[in-house]
């Protein structure tokens, strides 16, 4: 039931997404594995912990090979689970490509990287 209520309260739909990104926490990059994306945030997977006050900058490349640089902070941090990071101050460009990327990886377009 707790995973149901979860659920429902996600304002923007989410796809499944698997891939290695890199991460900057404080300026050092620090590998992690996508696992879900949404236009307003992801899941993370990485065994590093990360500073909830510190701002995030995202990698994220495309299906076209194009990076993405998204700045984020942390929302939660759950071992078992994941850490989720909530996107900030996005531009409307930035929130057209990611809104691209959930579609074609719903086609099954996407390639993970």
């Amino acid at each position: 039931m707790q995973r149901r209520l979860s659920q429902d309260r996600r304002r923007l739909a989410r796809c499944l997404l698997s891939r290695e990104l890199i991460l900057f926490h404080h300026g050092v990059p620090i590998a992690v594995r996508l696992r879900n994306l949404s236009e307003g945030g992801a899941l993370l997977e990485t065994s590093e912990h990360l500073n909830a006050t510190a701002p995030l900058v995202l990698v994220l490349y495309l299906p076209d090979r194009r990076p993405l640089t998204l700045t984020a902070r942390v929302r939660f941090s759950r071992e078992g689970i994941g850490v989720g990071i909530e996107f900030i101050r996005l531009t409307p460009y930035q929130r057209r490509r990611i809104a691209a990327l959930i579609k074609a990886t719903a086609r099954g377009e996407a390639q993970a990287k």
